[in-house]
């Protein structure tokens, strides 16, 4: 019986004494920005390529303000929830070739659009208050939906296999994956920063086959894998903070005064092999964190090129980073400098945003 009961538990010994694998590296990168006056141009690092969207005033179709840019082929799929309420598809040329959506509450429409993704050739748009995924295809015929067996949150990336990922921030922050039934399959919630509602503008990025998501001000960027299951990529410290953002609610007034003396949060995160480009806030001041992995080297720019503002960051098409700008900025910019490109001084017609196509000089 003895000797029995030892070949039962011998496995468990063996088994037990084997290493646990090792826990992938989580880079810490430190942000010394106390000195706003060492703050670059782009232009001083990165090469441009301009896109003017050839839209007019007077057409019916009119984009307002770019969330969100996925190249596919040689069109550009573009989000922008706030005028258009549309997923907006121009060539590379910028000229206009359709819109993907509609605002309504019947088959194919929704109440906001809160993001979009493509993915097997396929346009999903998200409408978190209505709980909704909305199926179309490339050009923008609707097929399907989805409905959600609760909020859907506001940012979504598709997965294999029919699942859905999404981030959310009513009263809990986590992440939730849903099946192609609409019902939850999994939920994680962001350990502590359950009561914060504050969010970043553009949480989930995908890039080389890469997903990453950020959520609030915790400075913590997650990697996603294509079961839905997020793992911390790497943490931002950003020294001169002097209160951590990460702990404010806006149901609480101390806390949102002392938010003003330490105003510091990332806005979106574009993450490859070569490359960590973090879109941050400080002061009032939006700022472009620029790490290069090669050199361990951490370079800020003021956000502008060639002193044109760049009012968001948009998405990333292989090794360039995507902008996009008012074309009242450009105008004013133009119309005080001899020297701005030909492409600038065409823009006279166009009321549209202009996208800036950025390539790191150094890569």
């Amino acid at each position: 019986m003895k000797r029995i009961i030892y070949f039962i538990i011998l496995p468990f010994i063996i088994y037990s004494c084997e290493k646990s694998p090792e826990k992938k590296r989580v880079l810490d990168l430190n942000f010394d920005i106390k000195n706003d006056c060492s703050l670059l141009d782009l232009s001083e690092h990165f090469n441009c390529n301009l896109i003017v969207l050839k839209t007019s005033s007077n057409d019916s179709v009119m984009i307002g303000k770019i969330d969100k840019v996925i190249v596919n082929d040689s069109l550009l799929y573009m989000s922008d929830s706030q005028f258009g309420r549309r997923v907006f598809v121009y060539d590379f040329y910028g000229n206009f070739k359709y819109t993907i959506g509609a605002l309504g509450k019947g088959p194919g429409e929704y109440v906001k659009l809160s993001d979009f993704d493509l993915f097997d050739n396929h346009i999903f748009i998200l409408s978190g208050p209505d709980r909704k995924i909305i199926k179309f295809d490339l050009l923008g015929r609707y097929i399907d939906e989805v409905q959600l067996s609760d909020h859907g949150g506001f940012a979504l990336k598709c997965l294999p296999n029919n699942k859905f990922f999404t981030l959310r921030t009513l009263g809990l922050t986590g992440t939730r994956i849903f099946n192609e039934r609409g019902k939850v399959i999994k939920e994680t919630l962001i350990e502590g920063y359950e009561f914060c509602s504050f969010t970043t503008k553009k949480a989930i990025s995908s890039c080389e086959n890469k997903t990453i998501c950020s959520t609030m001000y915790n400075d913590t960027i997650y990697e996603l894998d294509e079961q839905g299951n997020i793992s911390p990529l790497f943490y931002m410290d950003f020294k001169d903070k002097t209160f951590p953002i990460s702990k404010i609610s806006n149901k609480d007034e101390l806390m949102k005064a002392k938010r003003n003396t330490s105003y510091i949060w990332s806005e979106w995160i574009v993450n490859n092999d070569k490359c960590i480009l973090i879109k941050y806030v400080k002061d009032g001041v939006v700022c472009i964190g620029y790490y290069i992995k090669n050199k361990d080297n951490f370079i800020s720019f003021y956000n502008k090129f060639n002193g044109i503002p760049l009012l968001d960051l948009n998405g990333q098409y292989r090794d360039q980073i995507i902008f996009s700008t008012e074309s009242f900025y450009v105008k004013k910019i133009v119309s005080e400098r001899k020297d701005a490109p030909e492409i600038l001084r065409n823009l006279s017609g166009y009321e549209s945003p202009v996208l800036f196509f950025l390539k790191p000089k150094d890569l």
